[in-house]
């Protein structure tokens, strides 16, 4: 993460050498350490600035958790055909996903939720990430599958995810990026 919103902000050589020398030692720190497993992602950085507040901030902080809801049990990490929508109603929108194997799933304040809200199956135009707080009604862990290595890595904690329903907030709030049809 960049050093304007709290980050190291190292070059990426040195992220390289960095990453190289973690592979070497137990299975998971490495993942742990250099993946953002519940921590930041690039992805935050297109906040607002209430979302920033809200989220981006005290996750630089560490005072909450996050986690990335992308993958699906019919089609994995391929969101060009996911399954997840999101349709407007009124101010909010309300997200119908199942999401599976999700890092730092059970143990995250809030999830990146990603949904179509518009395009079609095979494309990767209308995808978009949603700030699900986990309290939101229809945030639900539904199962947690435990591994049998990289015990470090708190990503490898599998979960079922099922956000049925679930209003965000209102549009201005939740979005966090989109690329528009």
């Amino acid at each position: 993460m960049p050093e304007a919103v709290g980050g190291g902000g190292i070059d990426v050589l040195t992220q390289s050498i960095v990453t190289e020398y973690l592979s070497n030692r137990p299975p998971g720190f490495h993942t742990a350490i250099t993946s953002g497993a519940g921590g930041p992602t690039p992805i935050l950085l297109a906040c607002d600035d209430a979302q920033r507040e809200a989220y981006l901030n005290p996750l630089m902080d560490g005072d909450i958790t996050t986690c990335f809801a992308l993958t699906e049990p019919a089609h994995g990490s391929d969101p060009q055909y996911m399954d997840a929508t999101a349709e407007k109603d009124g101010d909010e929108w309300v997200i119908n996903a199942n999401k599976y194997w999700i890092s730092n799933g059970p143990y995250a304040d809030f999830a990146m939720v990603f949904a179509r809200t518009s395009g079609e199956d095979g494309e990767y135009e209308g995808i978009s990430c949603f700030l699900v707080d986990r309290d939101n009604p229809g945030y639900e862990v539904a199962k947690i599958h435990r591994t049998m290595g990289l015990t470090l890595v708190h990503r490898q904690n599998c979960v079922l995810m099922t956000v049925a329903s679930a209003k965000t907030r209102s549009w201005e709030k939740s979005i966090v990026a989109s690329r528009p049809r």
